[in-house]
């Protein structure tokens, strides 16, 4: 699977993984930021921005693609950041090939099964409702962002999603408006990226860990915090405070704090 990608600045490799619907669009202004003390690299995972599209889309897959990249570019070890879906790729990651690994930031998504069902409904409905708003426009007959934008508010209330999804429309040879992210592979494996636990409870990881939880999100229950630190032995766990589940976008000056301060 060939991975598009933007690299940026000198130093030690970050790589940086977005979650779902996301892309490495996402992370410029963090990039621009960490390139002084990084060379950072921002990856879009299959099915987004501009990498290829596949009908597997699975944490397995995903996984190998980012194991393929960074021995491609003969990266050795690396720095690890993965946000959301790409949280759980990075936390497969370093199980597959700890030595690959040299500290690790998982963002706004815990590595475990939600044990209470009214999260996981409430995650897997805000996600399909998403799913189905998009699906749900004839995208090519609009002729601006602001009509798209017009039609899915009617589903989607909040602007700041909606503004997000938004960086993925863009126009083909005709003029005409498409997604870059591969609807129907997402729609096909929702159930796998959204509950499918990343790591056994009983398993030990010894790479240095990072967690940051958005103070206004659900992803991370503070019940897991323990089994957190038991799973993750060397490991912690911190609250950025205003700012939910796009924690980097809420809270950029927070966050951009707490990534230096570990990395660093």
């Amino acid at each position: 699977m060939k991975l598009f990608y933007r690299k940026y600045g000198e130093g030690e490799p970050l790589l940086i993984i977005h979650g779902l619907y996301g892309s490495s669009d996402n992370w410029f202004s963090i990039a621009k930021i960490l390139e002084k003390y990084f060379t950072v690299y921002l990856i879009d995972l299959r099915n987004h921005g501009q990498s290829e599209h596949s009908d597997i889309h699975n944490y397995d897959s995903m996984c190998t693609d980012i194991d393929d990249f960074i021995k491609e570019h003969n990266l050795g070890k690396v720095f690890l950041l993965g946000h959301s879906m790409g949280g759980k790729v990075a936390i497969k990651l370093v199980l597959k090939n700890p030595d690959l690994i040299k500290k690790l930031i998982i963002v706004d998504i815990s590595p475990f099964t939600y044990e209470n069902d009214s999260e996981s409904i409430e995650i897997i409905s805000s996600h399909v409702k998403i799913l189905k708003a998009i699906s749900d426009l004839s995208i090519d007959i609009f002729n601006s962002r602001d009509e798209v934008d017009l039609q899915l508010s009617k589903s989607l209330k909040d602007i700041r999603l909606r503004q997000f999804l938004l960086k993925n429309l863009k126009r083909n040879s005709k003029n005409e408006f498409y997604w870059t992210f591969n609807i129907q592979s997402i729609r096909n494996n929702l159930y796998e990226i959204l509950l499918n636990s990343s790591i056994d409870k009983n398993t030990e990881i010894r790479t240095p860990t990072l967690f940051i939880k958005g103070e206004n999100s659900n992803y991370i229950p503070y019940e897991h915090f323990e089994m957190i630190k038991s799973t993750f032995i060397n490991s912690n766990v911190i609250v950025i405070k205003n700012a939910g589940h796009w924690v980097h976008a809420e809270n950029q000056n927070d966050f951009i704090e707490s990534v230096k301060t570990f990395l660093m």
